[in-house]
């Protein structure tokens, strides 16, 4: 998987969180079976921003169910660390919708402070943060695209029934929602 857009659509952040303590093994870091939960709250908001979420699809008479979940992991996050997870469409088939999902590190520098601390909400400074050579304007949001991926993955969702839970054909109205929210799959 590669950090650049591709014809399938861009990725779209679309849920933030703070790693709890609960989270953390005897290591320090995220437990790794955390980002499966992390993947799947992604999904959850990506399909909300659609404006297709559950609620639409069992009021059109279907709902999806996981087939498939994958992730590779690449570094691991920290207790207080805060993640930008992002998610895309990558493949609608006939009865299939699988998603991709990667989750980065926004709040904190590779000597483990958090931004918030470096950063000053009363005077706009440009600063470089963590000794590397990206520039930070204090008050800017940091969207997380210039930062490391963390864990990456798919999850592949086949479409059923509601009354039958056989499988279906995904409806035009979310295949037409996913094309418009990230500009085509």
């Amino acid at each position: 998987m590669s950090d650049q857009p591709t014809p399938n659509g861009t990725f779209q952040p679309v849920f933030e969180n703070r790693v709890r303590f609960a989270e953390t093994d005897l290591q320090g870091i995220v437990f790794y079976g955390e980002y499966f939960t992390f993947q799947d709250e992604a999904i959850s908001a990506y399909l909300r921003d659609l404006e297709y979420g559950y609620d639409q699809m069992v009021a059109d008479g279907w709902q999806i169910h996981v087939v498939n979940a994958e992730l590779n992991y690449r570094e691991g996050a920290q207790f207080g660390d805060r993640l930008v997870n992002e998610a895309r469409v990558v493949e609608l088939g006939n009865s299939s919708v699988t998603f991709e999902y990667r989750v980065r590190r926004v709040g904190r520098d590779e000597r483990g402070r958090e931004r918030e601390e470096l950063e000053s909400d009363d005077a706009v400074r440009s600063e470089t943060v963590g000794g590397g050579d990206t520039a930070v304007d204090a008050g800017d949001e940091v969207d997380g695209a210039d930062e490391p991926i963390l864990a990456e993955g798919t999850v592949t969702h086949v479409g059923v029934a509601l009354e039958t839970e056989e499988p279906i054909r995904i409806p035009d109205a979310f295949r037409d929602a996913v094309a418009a929210f990230q500009d085509g799959i």
